[in-house]
């Protein structure tokens, strides 16, 4: 690579890296939680089912749908804004966070985009804008893991790193395991 393109590469990270940020500031200035003593964010990894969980938290029912290839799936019985897709597997369907705000309890719930999307795109973003989050307010924050068999080793592990990584405090963490899968819904 000659000094022309190296530089020409250079600019364009530097105009994404400015881009990221800019967006990161709209998102924050759009971030406006009713009540910043009582938050609840849901984290993870792609996959693992935050916004399954934010949907029930929120009020969504469910049910039990099987496909043309016999499979059953979770679906929520009713669409509306104040749910979020769901698709039962690993395909990303959150690209940026949902909040819902319960008026009767006072608190805030947030399905966060996962960690490692599955489409891979703003992970940088995703990054920024969290510890962004939880530097400013005084949030929970669940870590969901996805447990549907004997790999909880490496599940460990991805926590260990998240939390390395992330640098928070550990007393505003709580881990949910989630161990749903198909096989606990066969004889519904």
């Amino acid at each position: 690579m000659d000094q022309n393109q190296f530089e020409k590469q250079k600019e364009e990270q530097q105009q994404r890296l400015m881009m990221i940020i800019e967006k990161i500031e709209r998102q924050l200035d759009n971030f406006q939680v009713q009540n910043q003593d009582n938050v609840i964010m849901l984290i993870g990894k792609t996959g693992c089912g935050k916004s399954t969980i934010y949907n029930f938290l929120c009020g969504a029912q469910f049910q039990l749908c099987e496909d043309e290839y016999g499979s059953r799936n979770l679906e929520l019985l009713s669409k509306s804004d104040k749910y979020q897709e769901i698709k039962g597997g690993l395909d990303s369907t959150t690209k940026k966070p949902k909040i819902y705000y319960d008026q009767e309890y006072q608190h805030s719930i947030i399905d966060y985009p996962g960690f490692n999307d599955t489409e891979g795109k703003d992970q940088l973003e995703i990054q920024l804008f969290f510890n962004k989050i939880v530097s400013l307010s005084k949030m929970k924050i669940v870590y969901v893991l996805l447990n549907p068999g004997d790999q909880f080793q490496n599940k460990a592990e991805d926590l260990q790193n998240f939390i390395n990584e992330a640098d928070i405090d550990l007393s505003k963490l709580t881990v949910i395991i989630n161990s749903y899968s198909k096989k606990s819904i066969k004889g519904y």
